[in-house]
């Protein structure tokens, strides 16, 4: 809560929490609530939502978990967003955020453009918005496939480091999130359930 200080002493500065995993977990009204409870619940909650394509938050999230040392994830694409489309589709965590009464809204997001012009028209001036290094570059599908065929080749997260200095070799190891997905996945939205 060390952001909740330093916040209730500067009362006019605005503040931006940025995190996809409080919306994975559905848990950004609970952490809001959280938040104020340390301060003394006066200050104004706008909840910017950044929505991408579908299909491209599918990809993204895949990447994502092939990239985390923690997952061997060995699925491919189709298999990943079939088994997990409830958990990317957006409608429960809108769902949750509205029944928060917090005030939101819904922004089209492109990794590839700037979003601080957003950020502008909720109070932040823009000289005082820094340019924001990519640190977080989604897996090329050269990229891709190579983590699965080591995923699928080893039995546990220390074998697979093993094969780091394999997978830093490749180029292109990173790249502009494009579609990955088959037939079956693509029938999904329309036939189980709306991502």
């Amino acid at each position: 809560m060390r952001i909740a200080v330093r916040t209730s002493r500067r009362r006019s500065a605005p503040v931006v929490i940025s995190s996809e995993l409080l919306v994975l977990q559905r848990a950004a009204g609970k952490f809001i609530e959280t938040l104020r409870g340390h301060l003394d619940g006066t200050f104004e909650v706008e909840v910017p939502y950044a929505v991408r394509e579908h299909f491209a938050r599918a990809a993204s999230i895949y990447s994502q978990t092939l990239k985390d040392i923690r997952y061997l994830e060995r699925s491919s694409p189709d298999e990943f967003i079939i088994a997990r489309a409830p958990m990317i589709a957006y409608e429960p965590s809108l769902s949750l955020l509205a029944k928060t009464g917090f005030k939101a809204h819904v922004i089209k997001y492109d990794p590839a453009l700037d979003l601080r012009p957003v950020f502008w028209g909720l109070g932040f001036p823009a000289d005082r918005i820094p340019d924001i290094p990519v640190r977080n570059r989604p897996l090329s599908n050269k990229g891709m496939i190579v983590r699965v065929a080591i995923n699928r080749a080893v039995s546990t997260i220390e074998q697979r480091q093993e094969f780091a200095a394999v997978v830093q070799r490749l180029r292109p190891q990173f790249g502009r999130s494009r579609f990955i997905f088959g037939h079956e996945a693509r029938d999904i939205g329309g036939t189980t359930v709306s991502l």
